[in-house]
C-alpha cells in the first residue's frame, strides 16, 4: 500500500511525497489502536530508512533502498550502548577498516526492531571518529539476544553483539 515508502523517490518504489503525508498515516495508524505496528513501522521507515534515504550514497539508494521500501527486509537504529546509554559520543562500538570491509565489534542494547529485524544503522567508532553504516544482521559475526521486558511486550527488542563482524565499506552512511 506504499506506507513504508512515502518520502522516497519514485525510482526506489517509492511516493515521493513529503513529511506531512507522513504525519497524516501516523496519526491514523494511531487510531487503530496497536501499540506494536506503530513502533515496527516508525522504527523501520522513521528511524533506520531514514538514514538510507538521506544519508546514503548511490551504492546504498541502488542496492538496499528497494527491498526496505517493500517491506521485505526491516530495520533497526542501533545507537544505546550498555555503558554509555545514548550518549553517543562516548560509544565503545569500532569498525576498523580491512581491505574492502570494516570489522566491527562491540555492542548495542534495547534495539526495537533488533530480533526479528533484517538490518540495523549503527553508530560506530571509526578512525575519522563517529560513524553511521548499515549492518545485515544475519552478517558474520553479529548476533542477537531478545530481551525480556517489563512494558510494551509485543515491541521486539534486542541487545545485538558484533565480534569481528565484516560490513562491506560501501555500508559506511557519514563520518
Amino acid at each position: 500500500m506504499g506506507y513504508l515508502s512515502l518520502e522516497v523517490d519514485e525510482d526506489y518504489g517509492g511516493m515521493d511525497l513529503d513529511f506531512l503525508y507522513s504525519t497524516i498515516i501516523c496519526g491514523e495508524m494511531g487510531k487503530l489502536g496497536s501499540l506494536v505496528i506503530n513502533i515496527v513501522v516508525g522504527v523501520h521507515v522513521y528511524l533506520a530508512m531514514n538514514y538510507l534515504i538521506h544519508a546514503g550514497s548511490s551504492y546504498i539508494e541502488e542496492n538496499h533502498l528497494a527491498p526496505r521500501v517493500a517491506g521485505q527486509l526491516i530495520g533497526s537504529l542501533s545507537m544505546t550502548e550498555p555503558f554509555t546509554d545514548s550518549d553517543v559520543r562516548s560509544i565503545r562500538t569500532t569498525a576498523t577498516i580491512d581491505g574492502d570491509h570494516y570489522i566491527v565489534n562491540g555492542s548495542k542494547i534495547l534495539i526495537s526492531n533488533g530480533y526479528l529485524g533484517d538490518y540495523t544503522v549503527a553508530a560506530v567508532k571509526t578512525e575519522s571518529g563517529i560513524s553511521i553504516m548499515v549492518i545485515e544482521l544475519d552478517a558474520d559475526g553479529v548476533s542477537r539476544t531478545k530481551l525480556d521486558k517489563v512494558g510494551i511486550r509485543c515491541s521486539d527488542t534486542a541487545e545485538l553483539a558484533f565480534d569481528n563482524a565484516y560490513v562491506p565499506k560501501e555500508n559506511l552512511l557519514g563520518q
